[in-house]
């Protein structure tokens, strides 16, 4: 679900192919809100893996557009889901407030995800607890309110 570029669409399609899982893979190409909307309420596990990138133009992305994108962050949060998430050292403090995160080590992104997913998948409670934890912390501290006052502040002047 989201925006591919046609190249990365390609790679993925490829793969999803190569991998026999045309049956449990699809695309929502850039999805209506209420689309999305829906997609969160059926969810059971939030995911910001994406990167990082060898060096060069997709590294320059994942630097601007990681795990620190708070608009999927603070969604998932306020939809009360556990949040898949790597070993990225910005997200350190994050995940030590949240307590909502199961975080998969770049060294070893396929096992760490595979682990996660299954203990996640066999555990309805700790996936409740978790994502109790993610709306805890979202009411709490992580939202554009409490992120964004001191902008806010320096912009009125206080």
């Amino acid at each position: 679900m989201g925006r591919p570029s046609a190249d990365y669409r390609r790679q993925l399609q490829a793969m999803i192919d190569a991998m026999r899982l045309g049956t449990r893979a699809f695309f929502w190409d850039r999805p209506s809100d209420e689309v999305w909307k829906r997609a969160l309420a059926g969810s059971d596990v939030g995911h910001l893996i994406h990167g990082p990138f060898p060096p060069g133009r997709n590294q320059r992305l994942h630097e601007l557009n990681s795990s620190l994108s708070n608009h999927r962050l603070f969604q998932y949060m306020a939809a009360g889901l556990p949040i898949l998430s790597y070993d990225d050292p910005r997200m350190s403090v994050v995940y030590d407030e949240a307590r909502s995160f199961r975080v998969a080590r770049l060294t070893c992104l396929v096992e760490d995800i595979t682990a996660a997913l299954r203990e996640l998948g066999s555990a309805p409670e700790l996936r409740r607890k978790l994502g109790h934890d993610a709306r805890l912390a979202f009411l709490t501290r992580y939202n554009w309110e409490h992120q964004f006052a001191p902008v806010l502040q320096a912009l009125n002047g206080e």
